[in-house]
């Protein structure tokens, strides 16, 4: 960044602006889950930060969230960096606002209740009892668990069991992959300060 040579204080104030967003977004970009973990522990409760353009509130206050979801959620939508999420998500109920989303949330409900529950509680339990098993011969010969990767897998596996009744390693591992391989290209696009139209990029040679 550069200090405008003839003095004019709002140029100065938009460079300056311009290049702190610029800087955010780079520091953001490199490890964003490190970011706002960091971000919370210093800030406390809630932090305003500056995205290219957008004021964005960082809360990390339970009640703050609660008030926001439950109590008052029609004064809030979804940001546009939601939209990053789009290509992984589309239109489902957890990209989608308003009337569309109470449809969804109405026609997903039987699927979570009534007597599909005990055949979900019973996948879960499946799902732990081979996790307790994984940690248990860790445990014995003397390895090291990673909290992060067993709570991944542990909801994948949930979800194929619950979903899919599979329960394969190959389509654990498969899962695993695609996840991961969208979820990197979501955050590349949510971060990025310039994005190429989806259809675009899906065409570009690999």
């Amino acid at each position: 960044c550069f200090k405008n040579r003839q003095g004019n204080d709002t140029i100065q104030t938009l460079v300056g602006a311009a290049c702190r967003g610029i800087g955010l977004m780079r520091d953001i970009r490199k490890d964003p889950l490190g970011y706002f973990l960091n971000l919370g522990v210093k800030n406390g409760p809630y932090t305003w930060l500056s995205l290219m353009g957008s004021r964005v509130l960082f809360l990390n206050d339970a009640r703050a969230i609660e008030y926001i979801f439950s109590e008052n959620d029609k004064n809030y939508h979804k940001g546009k960096y939601n939209e990053g999420l789009r290509p992984l998500l589309g239109y489902g109920v957890f990209l989608s606002e308003d009337e569309l989303w109470k449809k969804q949330r109405r026609d997903m409900a039987p699927n979570f209740s009534g007597g599909n529950f005990a055949e979900f509680t019973k996948r879960i339990v499946e799902a732990t009892e081979a996790m307790l098993q994984r940690w248990e011969k860790a445990a014995n010969s003397g390895g090291l668990i990673d909290m992060n990767a067993e709570t991944t897998r542990l909801t994948l596996d949930v979800v194929l069991r619950a979903l899919f009744h599979e329960d394969s390693e190959e389509a654990l591992q498969n899962m695993k992959d695609a996840r991961g391989t969208m979820l990197r290209m979501a955050e590349q696009r949510i971060w990025s300060m310039v994005n190429l139209p989806l259809p675009w990029v899906l065409k570009m040679p690999k």
